[in-house]
């Protein structure tokens, strides 16, 4: 019984310590920055299953209420229309309640995209930035805007990003 058991224990150990392959590339908050055309605070007004699907996934359309636009020419914008896709994992959360900053690029038809999936939303409580915004101010984000304003995106390379490790 002791030898069945101890290649199933050293088996669950093994990968209970060491971590799968996963990799979300995120950006600096220089990058993040510039490579969004608008960056904002607001809600989540109302979210609808959109047409078609992407990759296997259904495309989603989120309608944001906006309280404060930080970047972009949208300054007196109200409303913006986001798309998303509905449970894939590197996609932006959008919460429901409560307010978020959210970085965007342009799309089609008007629309806008998360700036790099899962980094782009950062839910905001007692003025502190939360998720993968957790340790910047509203303030740095600000001054990171007025830092690189008229920078340009870089160009899109066809190399994958390579780990860290």
């Amino acid at each position: 019984m002791k030898m069945f058991l101890f290649p199933i224990l050293a088996f669950f150990l093994f990968f209970s310590t060491t971590g799968g392959f996963a990799m979300i590339v995120t950006m600096s908050l220089d990058d993040l920055v510039i490579n969004s055309d608008l960056i904002a605070i607001g809600k989540l007004e109302k979210s609808t299953e959109g047409t078609g699907q992407t990759g296997g996934f259904k495309n989603m359309t989120n309608l944001l209420s906006l309280s404060e636009v930080i970047k972009g020419e949208e300054k007196k914008m109200k409303d913006v229309s986001v798309d998303t896709l509905a449970d894939f994992e590197d996609e932006a959360k959008l919460p429901s309640d409560g307010i978020f900053m959210i970085f965007l690029k342009k799309g089609n038809e008007g629309k806008f995209l998360p700036t790099n999936g899962i980094q782009s939303c950062w839910p905001i409580s007692d003025e502190k930035l939360f998720g993968m915004g957790h340790g910047y101010t509203i303030d740095q984000i600000r001054e990171t805007v007025k830092k690189n304003k008229g920078k340009k995106p870089a160009p899109q390379s066809n190399t994958p990003p390579q780990p860290e490790f």
